[in-house]
């Protein structure tokens, strides 16, 4: 079993339930999380975010156009441009800890880019 440094921030985001139709969306942190994610950015040593579950809520979110998937939906949302932007800096930003499996490859699923 991987190993974290001894001096990694260890940090998890649980039950954020980001998403879902509107009127049906319960996530009403985004600029609490958007600090966290800022405040990751700037720390000097490794740090390893985890999103544990029910970070998104897909459940909520009903018919998905053809091509397209129930992440890109939420994460293309206007109202969360800033707190996807402040993760995006924070994953670019913050080592990630030694021989650790990462968020960050989910991360990048979620998105299907190579620049996220």
């Amino acid at each position: 079993m991987p190993e974290l440094q001894s001096d990694t921030l260890v940090v998890f985001v649980s039950d954020s339930h980001i998403g879902g139709d509107p009127g049906c969306d319960g996530f009403e942190s985004s600029e609490e999380l958007e600090a966290l994610f800022d405040e990751l950015a700037g720390h000097d040593g490794p740090v390893e975010l985890i999103l544990a579950g029910d970070f998104f809520d897909f459940l909520q979110i009903g018919k998905v156009p053809e091509g397209t998937n129930r992440a890109s939906l939420t994460i293309e949302r206007p109202e969360y441009e800033q707190l996807f932007a402040a993760l995006k800096h924070s994953y670019r930003h913050t080592p990630p800890a030694k021989d650790q499996i990462s968020n960050r490859a989910v991360i990048s699923d979620l998105t299907r880019t190579d620049d996220f």
